[in-house]
C-alpha cells in the first residue's frame, strides 16, 4: 500500500524527478494514491513518499500489468531496495522476499524467506516464522541437487526446527523428520558448523518420544567433542536419558557435571525454547536419581533446589514440582506426593503445559487410589494417560502404565493390573532396553498374582520377585533391592521358609544407616521384628 517514488523509478529505469512529477500528478487529479511527505533510503537516496487510497485501486492496476512485466518490475524494485539498504537489509527482508518471489528470482527468495522467518521467530511471531521458512524450504526443494542447494537446505531447517516446536510441539512428526534431515544433510558435508545443534535437536526428540538408546548415541559425540558450545544442554539431557534408562550414576554424574560449572547468571538459548531451565533440570534429575541410589536425605535436598530455582521459569518451575511429585511416588510418601502433583496442575493448568498437567494428573490418581479412592483413581489416571498418548508423548509412559496397574491392584482387580503390566513391559521393550521402573513392574507383577491366588499363584509371585531382585540388583538399586526383599518375605512368611530372607532385608535397612528412616526402612523393621 506504501511505496517511495525512487523504488518506482528504479523499476521503470527512469528519472526519479520525472517519475515523482507523474505520481505527483496522480495524487492531486486521480485520487488513489496520496503523497505521504519525504522519505530517505540508508544509501541517501531522497524521494517522496506515496500510499495508495484503497486497497482495491493497488489491486485493480497491478492486475492489469502483464505477468512478464510484473516480474519485470517486482526485480527492478527489489534490486533497488537491496542495493541502497546495505548494511541495514534486516528492516527490509520482508519487502524483499516478497518482491524477489514475485520476480522468480529462487536464489535471493530463498535467502530472504530463510532471513524473514529467523527474524519472526526471534520476535516470538512463529506462525509467520513457519509461513515463511516453510515456502523457502518448498522452493529449495525444487532447486536441483548441488552442494549450494543442501547448504541452503541446512539453513532453513536448522531455523524451522525450534519454529515447528513452539507450532506444533516437541511430538510432531514433523520436527523428527526435519531434524532427521538435517542430520543427514550434515553428515553429507565435510565440514558442518549445524552438526551439534542439529544432533541435538533429533536427540531432544527421541527422548521425548521414549528411545531413550538412540537419545544416548546421538550425545555421546556431542559429550566427546569440547569446541562445541553444547556442553550444558548435553550433560543435561543425557542426564534425563540415563535416568530413564536406569543408569543412576551417569544421570547423577551428568547433572553434576552442570551443576559444579552452573553459575547464577548463565542462560540456555536451546533450552528456553523448551523453556525449561538447565539448573532445575539438573537438580530434579540429580534429586531422583540420588533416590535410587539409595541417598535419601540429598534426594530431598536437590528436589527443594530444583524447586528455588525454578521460580525464575514457570515452566521450570511447573517441571520441578511435577519431578518432586514423581520423587515421592518413588519414596511411597503419599501425602506429600499428592500436594506436589495439585501444585504442578495447579500451575500447569493455569499456563496451558499440557504435559506437564497430565503427568500431575497420572500421579494424582495413583495417589487418590493409594489413600483409599481406587475406583476415582484409576479413572483419572486413565483419562491422563489417554490425553498424554494424544499428545505422541512416550517418555516415562511404561512407568505411568505402571502407576495405573498399581491402582488397579488397590481397586482390587489383579487381571486388569496384570493386562496393564503385560502393556508396560511390551511399550518398555519397543523403545529401549533397560527402564529404571522395570524392578518394580515385576514387583507389581507378585503382588498381582498374590491377589489372584489358586495353583500356580506362589510360584509365578515367587518368580517375579526374582526378576524383581535381579533388576534392582543390575541396576544397583538399594531401594529396589530392598522393596523386593520386603515382598519376598512377606510371601515366604505365609507359603515358605522366611528365614533365609531375613538377611537380604537387614542388609537393606542397614544402606540407610546414618540417614533419616524411609518408609520402607520402618516397614522393613516392623516385617523383621514381627
Amino acid at each position: 500500500m506504501d511505496f517511495e517514488g525512487a523504488a518506482v523509478a528504479a523499476a521503470l529505469g527512469q528519472p526519479l524527478t520525472d517519475v515523482e512529477a507523474v505520481l505527483s500528478t496522480i495524487s492531486r487529479q486521480l485520487n488513489f494514491a496520496d503523497a505521504q511527505g519525504g522519505s530517505s533510503w540508508p544509501d541517501g537516496t531522497v524521494s517522496t513518499k506515496f500510499s495508495f487510497a484503497h486497497e482495491l485501486h493497488r489491486q485493480v492496476i497491478y492486475e492489469r500489468i502483464s505477468a512478464a512485466s510484473r516480474a519485470r518490475l517486482h526485480a527492478g524494485i527489489g534490486d533497488a531496495i537491496e542495493s541502497s539498504h546495505i548494511g541495514h537489509l534486516a528492516t527490509v527482508t520482508v519487502t524483499l522476499a516478497h518482491h524477489f518471489v514475485q520476480a522468480g528470482d529462487s536464489d535471493r527468495a530463498i535467502e530472504y524467506l530463510r532471513r524473514a522467518g529467523e527474524q519472526a521467530a526471534d520476535r516470538s511471531a512463529f506462525s509467520y516464522a513457519e509461513g515463511f521458512l516453510l515456502d523457502a524450504l518448498a522452493r529449495v526443494e525444487d532447486q536441483p541437487s548441488s552442494r549450494d542447494r543442501e547448504r541452503s537446505e541446512l539453513q532453513i531447517r536448522m531455523a524451522l526446527g525450534p519454529t515447528l516446536v513452539a507450532t506444533r510441539g516437541w511430538f510432531g512428526e514433523e520436527v523428527m523428520e526435519n531434524y532427521q534431515r538435517a542430520m543427514e544433510l550434515c553428515e553429507s558435508r565435510d565440514s558442518c558448523s549445524e552438526a551439534a545443534l542439529a544432533r541435538y535437536g533429533l536427540a531432544t526428540v527421541t527422548e521425548l518420544r521414549g528411545e531413550y538408546p538412540r537419545t544416548e548415541q546421538l550425545l555421546l559425540p556431542l559429550l566427546r567433542d569440547t569446541t562445541d558450545d553444547l556442553g550444558m544442554e548435553t550433560h543435561e539431557l543425557m542426564a534425563c536419558s540415563m535416568f530413564h534408562q536406569g543408569a543412576f550414576q551417569r544421570s547423577f554424574d551428568n547433572a553434576r557435571t552442570v551443576l559444579d560449572s552452573w553459575e547464577q547468571d548463565d542462560y540456555s538459548v536451546l533450552m528456553s525454547r523448551l523453556a525449561e531451565h538447565p539448573a532445575s533440570a539438573c537438580n530434579s534429575w540429580a534429586s531422583l536419581s540420588s533416590w535410587y541410589l539409595g541417598r535419601s536425605d540429598e534426594s530431598l535436598q536437590l528436589a527443594a533446589a530444583a524447586v528455588q530455582i525454578g521460580e525464575q521459569n514457570l515452566y521450570a518451575l511447573s517441571t520441578a514440582r511435577v519431578q518432586c511429585a514423581f520423587l515421592h511416588q518413588f519414596r511411597d510418601e503419599l501425602a506429600l506426593c499428592g500436594e506436589w502433583a495439585d501444585q504442578a496442575m495447579e500451575l500447569a493448568d493455569h499456563q496451558g503445559f499440557p504435559m506437564r498437567a497430565l503427568q500431575a494428573t497420572i500421579i494424582r490418581g495413583w495417589v487418590d487410589a493409594a489413600e483409599g479412592s481406587p475406583d476415582e483413581g484409576v479413572a483419572r489416571i486413565a483419562i491422563g494417560l489417554d490425553r498424554y498418548r494424544s499428545l505422541r508423548a512416550r517418555i516415562s509412559e511404561p512407568y505411568f502404565i505402571g502407576l495405573h496397574a498399581d491402582a488397579e491392584l488397590f481397586a482390587g482387580r489383579p487381571d486388569h493390573a496384570l493386562r496393564l503390566l503385560d502393556e508396560a513391559v511390551l511399550n518398555m521393550n519397543e523403545t529401549t532396553r533397560s527402564f529404571f521402573f522395570d524392578p518394580e513392574l515385576h514387583r507389581l507383577r507378585a503382588r498381582a498374582h498374590s491377589q489372584i491366588g489358586g495353583q500356580g499363584a506362589v510360584t509365578a509371585a515367587r518368580e517375579a520377585l526374582d526378576h524383581a531382585s535381579t533388576g534392582a540388583e543390575m541396576l544397583r538399586s538399594p531401594p529396589l533391592a530392598l522393596r523386593a526383599a520386603i515382598d519376598r518375605l512377606r510371601l515366604e512368611a505365609q507359603h515358605g521358609d522366611p528365614e533365609p530372607w531375613r538377611e537380604p532385608v537387614a542388609k537393606g535397612i542397614a544402606h540407610y544407616e546414618g540417614q533419616a528412616d524411609t518408609v520402607d526402612v520402618v516397614a522393613a523393621r516392623s516385617l523383621l521384628d514381627a
